[in-house]
């Protein structure tokens, strides 16, 4: 059986329905590619290639979509590339006529001038007619837009990396004790201390991510008393202020 995916632009909801499977039947077979593009400047385009194995002798179809999500991930992995802000969703219906082996359909993505980490999103194939995919999975590419801005520090100033392995980090704060405290969106609270960022969350919170937009746990702020009271308090989009203690072991 396969599962054909559509997926809802404005609310990036995945739904599947039962049908015949993609995978693996016939003699014809889609031979999908990502597509890597830097990021450039204002309104770009990136370019996405579905070939086949061989040349049809009846006309093949497939449709496509962008995509938020992937169905073979958790539901709350979510890609970094965010629609209607990194990228234009797009979908539509790929047509190879008899003896055509190569189809291409494009997607808008806007560049800036801003220091940031490379983006994806994902293409999802579906109701495939003439052709089937090999493997499992093949019918998921993805579409990368690679950060190619300089960083621009004014004199005196470089960058210097303090860690790594965040989870959407939002804000970092210093603590009068000298402690980093970094918030990730989806709840964590970590601390680097010592250079090093600690294995364990110091807190996690409750937050509701919706679209990871502006949502989740976006700030922190200490206590006046934070010395002796070892208080912190958390900021966190729809949802009301938590205030904390710190424990002062870690």
């Amino acid at each position: 059986m396969r599962s054909n995916f559509f997926i809802s632009a404005a609310s990036a909801v995945l739904l599947l329905t039962i049908g015949p499977s993609v995978h693996g039947q016939g003699s014809v077979f889609f031979n999908p590619s990502n597509s890597f593009v830097p990021e450039g400047n204002g309104t770009n385009s990136m370019t996405f290639v579905l070939t086949l194995s061989q040349p049809p002798t009846n006309v093949v179809t497939i449709d496509y979509q962008t995509s938020a999500t992937n169905p073979y991930d958790p539901p709350s992995y979510r890609a970094s590339a965010l629609a209607n802000i990194d990228y234009v969703p797009t979908n539509g219906t790929l047509t190879f006529p008899p003896g055509s082996t190569s189809q291409t359909f494009t997607v808008i993505f806007f560049g800036d001038i801003l220091k940031e980490p490379d983006k994806y999103f994902w293409v999802i194939y579906g109701n495939p007619a003439g052709a089937a995919f090999r493997r499992l999975g093949d019918e998921i590419v993805s579409g990368y837009i690679f950060d190619d801005d300089p960083s621009n520090f004014l004199p005196g100033f470089k960058a210097t990396e303090i860690a790594t392995g965040l989870n959407f980090p939002t804000r970092m704060e210093f603590a009068p004790d000298g402690r980093l405290f970094i918030c990730e969106q989806e709840g964590n609270i970590r601390i680097v201390k010592g250079g090093q960022l600690l294995q364990t969350a110091f807190l996690t919170l409750n937050v509701d991510t919706e679209d990871l937009a502006e949502a989740g746990l976006l700030g922190l702020a200490f206590d006046p008393g934070f010395v002796t009271n070892q208080r912190t308090i958390g900021l966190a989009a729809l949802r009301q202020m938590e205030i904390l203690r710190a424990p002062t072991l870690r």
